[in-house]
């Protein structure tokens, strides 16, 4: 489930978004939060993308965080960098 509180300054929009995800397949779960914020403008309507994950591993991925980074706008591909550590 997400939120997005939006906020107008001038020609910008803001997004603030948040919200929880759960990723699951035969290895395991992912569960966690998301949060960032999606931006635009009058003058460039595409929609600039950051969002960070933070999630905890459950089955074999038990111990594990998975803390993941996309980046991007709604006209081409996000980009996904993050790394799997040790949970502490």
């Amino acid at each position: 489930m997400f939120r997005v509180d939006v906020s107008v300054n001038g020609e910008t929009t803001v997004g603030v978004i948040s919200g929880t995800v759960v990723i699951s397949n035969e290895g395991g779960t992912w569960e966690g939060t998301l949060s960032g914020t999606s931006t635009w403008t009058t003058t460039n309507p595409a929609h600039m993308h950051v969002l960070d994950g933070v999630f905890l591993g459950t089955g074999n991925y038990e111990g594990l965080r998975l803390l993941v980074r996309n980046e991007g706008t709604d006209t081409a591909r996000l980009t996904t960098t993050g790394r799997i550590e040790r949970a502490e």
